[in-house]
């Protein structure tokens, strides 16, 4: 076995952006079978691969031009409500839960609010709306269709989150249906 050697620039081959962990693990998903070992050198890369490539260039060409060098973003909870299975049967927004947000030094700043719920099938949807009482500001507010068992539900964009201590507020409604039919939510999170 001879290593062999690619010499590719950040630059120009992997159009500025290179990630080390996410190579080598498309890499090891694709069909190349010798071991890679990566220096980086300022704007240099050398994949040294421990045997010449089998597949030849096109595969290492292709892993390259598809390269993600995204991070994943990991989110941290810090306030997890659950309103004892609240059902909504009203046509207007119901206060379903009040806290205190101790601030962004407290807790982090705000960047996802999830929630856990669904509907009965004839409600024509339900919204979920996070409102910061203490600033008079709407953070989060979406509404949701078609969800008729239990769904994490993603409450983004998030806007204009307090840096301060407030009082946070979270209002759902349902929107049709009889007056039997109603739309559930069991949790709601913030992450920072």
């Amino acid at each position: 076995m001879v290593e062999t050697t690619y010499r590719k620039t950040i630059s120009t081959d992997f159009g500025g952006l290179f990630r080390m962990s996410n190579f080598q693990n498309e890499v090891e998903k694709s069909s190349i079978s010798q071991t890679l070992r990566i220096v980086v050198n300022d704007d240099n890369i050398d994949l040294i691969f421990s045997d010449t490539l089998s597949e030849g260039d096109s595969e290492l060409n292709l892993l390259i031009s598809n390269h993600d060098s995204t991070v994943q973003v990991s989110y941290r909870k810090i306030i997890s409500l659950s309103p004892t299975s609240i059902k909504i049967e009203e046509e207007s927004w119901k206060r379903i839960k009040i806290f205190r947000y101790e601030g962004d030094i407290a807790t982090g700043i705000i960047r996802k609010i999830d929630a856990i719920g669904h509907m009965d099938s004839g409600v024509q949807n339900f919204s979920i709306k996070v409102f910061d009482r203490t600033n008079s500001n709407i953070l989060a507010e979406n509404t949701f269709t078609d969800i008729t068992i239990d769904s994490i539900l993603n409450m983004t964009p998030i806007s204009d989150f307090p840096t301060n201590i407030a009082t946070i507020e979270i209002f759902v409604k349902k929107t049709g249906g009889t007056s039997g039919q109603q739309a559930y939510i069991e949790e709601v999170s913030l992450y920072s």
